[in-house]
């Protein structure tokens, strides 16, 4: 019976404290700030002590949900080497707009409280001693005496992660430079040069990031001794690169200068994954005739590949630009015209070239192939004016004026057409291209000879000598004499030649190198 009175009057106690607690605590301050929360403490050192603990605690905050810091974690990230500089550039960001103003605050922590966690805990207990009311205490988990002396060693751990993320970048680099030299001796001299420059290229980029890397200061020496010879080589080889220019016996369909634009343009828009906007795309020029991309089975083609070269200045600010030799492709589908639009590309070999070297348009690349039309369109306007001068006096005084200026020149302007055609059509040989501009090229060789068998005859015999003359020139010489007669008769129908060189000449100015013109 005294034990159930005994149990009754311990129950009854605890449900008075249950009931009554409520009420306490709510009749006590509830701080909803530090300054409140800092009025119920008893002494200004506990005070101080609790506003420095929340400062911290926000600090810590703000560096632990910085993404500046996420990948600051000491180790070296996987990178390529391009994304290097801006990852550096976060480090020396955080270096410099972080970590002073927050060491600046540990600084004056550490003077208070001390350095290491043993010394600020112990700060923290003897500040504590008094004990602290009941309602700071429920307030904030953080007046632990042990909450400080956490929080310092993270920030304080944060960025020792900081350095030592730079020290173990440069060391990649480093390993990566170095083993790269290591095994050079295999490649040929030749290859070299690339391998060296790539080399230096990390082992600099590993001193941005550790300056005081003395292996990476004598690998660059080394490296530049070694290198001396296969760079200069390879400087020379740019320093010769030439700009290839445009096909010059195109054969059609589309004219090089618009193909190349439409693939310029196809290039700059290219920005997918490993896309080619990226590298800079600079100039387009179509190296030769269309080919066959892709054929159906029954031999069909449903996709075109046309060849060209690609200049691209793969970084920023160098002088040095790289040429591919590339096929660009069309679409795939049954009866594909070889027009763009372009879908896709195969790369081939490439060289490198100085950007000072390069044309500043595709429309002026192709100088040589400008020359050659412009000067066997000329001679045949020249002597289709001469042939047809007859028919063309009575046309306007003008042309008649014109006309009676060229007809004493008539047999030497037809030996320099015959001379302009037939150089023409060897050099379309020699890139097996025979059929390439084949109607200018014989009206101008029969027509010419028609006006300038003569001349060329009596030009030969002057400036040759009689043993000269039992060569190639006098063999060239009797095969004049033999069809002169044929020549002769062709002379009879000099106005319509005439009409034909006028109109061969102009449309072969105008035609881009379309096939037969």
């Amino acid at each position: 019976m005294r034990k159930c009175r005994s149990a009754i009057k311990t129950y009854s106690v605890l449900l008075l404290l249950m009931v009554s607690m409520p009420a306490y605590l709510e009749a006590a301050p509830r701080p909803s700030n530090v300054a409140a929360a800092a009025d119920i403490i008893a002494t200004e050192e506990q005070k101080e002590a609790y506003q420095d603990v929340e400062a911290i605690t926000e600090l810590r905050e703000q560096i632990r949900n910085d993404e500046r810091f996420y990948k600051l974690t000491g180790s070296a990230p996987y990178l390529e080497f391009e994304k290097h500089e801006e990852f550096l550039n976060n480090i020396i960001d955080v270096e410099e707009n972080v970590i002073p103003d927050a060491n600046r605050k540990l600084d004056d922590w550490a003077e208070v409280y001390g350095t290491t966690a043993e010394e600020q805990s112990a700060a923290f207990e003897k500040i504590y001693a008094e004990g602290l009311p009941i309602q700071a205490a429920a307030l904030d988990p953080s007046w632990g005496t042990d909450v400080f002396a956490d929080h310092y060693a993270f920030i304080n751990d944060k960025f020792a992660a900081v350095s030592a993320t730079r020290l173990v970048c440069a060391d990649e680099l480093l390993t990566s430079a170095n083993t790269s030299i290591s095994t050079i001796e295999a490649v040929l001299p030749e290859y070299r040069a690339p391998i060296y420059e790539e080399a230096l290229k990390e082992l600099n980029l590993a001193l941005k990031y550790d300056s005081e890397n003395s292996q990476a200061e004598e690998l660059i020496a080394k490296i530049e001794k070694d290198s001396g010879s296969v760079l200069e080589e390879r400087d020379e080889k740019i320093d010769a690169g030439k700009w290839p220019g445009q096909f010059d016996n195109f054969a059609g369909p589309g004219d090089v200068y618009d193909l190349s634009e439409a693939a310029l343009e196809w290039f700059e828009n290219d920005t997918g994954e490993k896309g080619w906007a990226d590298s800079n795309p600079l100039l387009v020029a179509v190296k030769g005739d269309w080919v066959s991309a892709q054929k159906n089975r029954l031999g069909e083609t449903i996709q075109w590949g046309l060849p060209i070269y690609l200049a691209v200045q793969q970084e920023d600010g160098t002088d040095i630009v790289r040429v591919f030799s590339l096929t660009i492709i069309t679409r795939e589908e049954s009866e594909i015209k070889k027009e763009p639009p372009f879908t896709g590309a195969w790369v081939g070999d490439n060289f490198d070239m100085r950007l000072g070297n390069l044309p500043t348009s595709s429309g002026s690349s192709g100088g040589p192939f400008i020359l050659w039309k412009v000067l066997l369109s000329l001679s045949l306007l020249a002597l289709g004016t001469v042939a047809a001068g007859s028919a063309l006096s009575s046309l306007n005084p003008k042309v008649k004026e014109l006309v009676d200026k060229l007809l004493p020149h008539q047999a030497m302007i037809g030996a320099i057409a015959a001379t302009f055609g037939i150089l023409f059509f060897v050099k379309n040989l020699l890139v097996m291209a025979p059929f390439s501009d084949i109607l200018p090229q014989l009206l101008a060789v029969i027509t010419g000879l028609v006006f300038g068998a003569k001349f060329f005859q009596e030009k030969s015999k002057s400036m040759h000598t009689p043993e000269q003359l039992s060569g190639a020139v006098g063999k060239a010489n009797e095969l004049l004499d033999k069809n002169e007669e044929k020549l002769a008769k062709l002379r009879v129908y000099e106005v319509p030649l005439g009409y034909a060189c006028l109109a061969a000449g102009i449309l072969h100015l105008l035609s881009g190198g379309a096939t037969l013109l």
